[in-house]
């Protein structure tokens, strides 16, 4: 989990480290690994539109295009509920969420 401030850049460094991962490329002085390898990203603020377009821009710097990047899931989850985990007020006890098993699964 990344979290932070509002219009810091955490999206924008998730979505360049998913590109450097499934593009076995180096990120931020770090030597990739020397295959892809697969990422599950999700993004509570960003919707699709705005992702495929900073993803665009990522891919001309890596000089990739989409095609290359099968490794990289990109999920945005804007207006929808995000938590894990609810808890009922009378007995603190925690239940996971439909979203945790659809994360489960898809994993």
């Amino acid at each position: 989990m990344l979290n932070g401030d509002g219009g810091i850049g955490k999206s924008l460094l998730t979505q360049q480290l998913a590109t450097a991962l499934a593009t076995a490329r180096p990120f931020l002085g770090i030597e990739p690994h020397p295959r892809p390898v697969p990422s599950l990203s999700v993004f509570c603020e960003e919707d699709a539109g705005e992702l495929h377009f900073r993803q665009a821009h990522i891919n001309a710097h890596y000089g990739c295009d989409m095609g290359d990047l099968g490794a990289m899931t990109l999920l945005s989850r804007v207006g929808l509920e995000n938590g894990l985990m609810a808890f009922d007020r009378r007995t603190d006890e925690g239940e996971v969420t439909p979203f945790y098993h659809q994360l489960e699964n898809h994993i």
